[in-house]
């Protein structure tokens, strides 16, 4: 199967209705929301992901994402909204030591990622870092220079 054979496989499954009688051989930018077009329940992604080696077990991964989402997806739809991603329902498990734990996990994280990089003075601000506090909203702008900087400058 080529690359466009897959395509309009995929443009049928999808009902997107594509132009792909082009000279592109990169496609991507006209499946970008793909998996939306298959939402709330993924009924009918198989047939994205039956001709792809490893195609069942890449299927397997994306199923449980749709499963999470489907009740706000068809509450959005009910409104006759279309959800531009997938979102699911906040998790109740991350009360406020939930969050704290994530964040002290991010932290530990970064440190991974200064060493990699070699960052020593990175991996001094972070080493600073003894506790975390979660509140409800943060203006970045308020953050200005320091650790926000040196995080947002090694990510970015």
């Amino acid at each position: 199967m080529t690359i466009f054979e897959y395509a309009r496989r995929i443009d049928e499954a999808a009902g997107l209705d594509l132009d792909l009688d082009c000279k592109e051989i990169d496609l991507q930018d006209k499946f970008y929301g793909l998996f939306q077009c298959f939402m709330p329940d993924g009924i009918g992604i198989e047939t994205v992901f039956a001709p792809l080696q490893n195609g069942t077990e890449l299927q397997a991964r994306i199923m449980p994402i749709y499963s999470v989402a489907a009740q706000q997806t068809r509450e959005a739809f009910d409104q006759d909204v279309a959800p531009g991603y997938f979102c699911p329902p906040q998790d109740p498990k991350f009360d406020d030591e939930g969050l704290k734990s994530l964040a002290l996990a991010h932290v530990r994280n970064l440190k991974i990622f200064a060493e990699f990089l070699g960052d020593d003075e990175f991996l001094k601000m972070l080493n600073e870092i003894k506790s975390v506090r979660v509140q409800e909203s943060s203006d970045l702008a308020d953050h200005e220079g320091g650790l926000a900087d040196a995080v947002y400058g090694a990510s970015g």
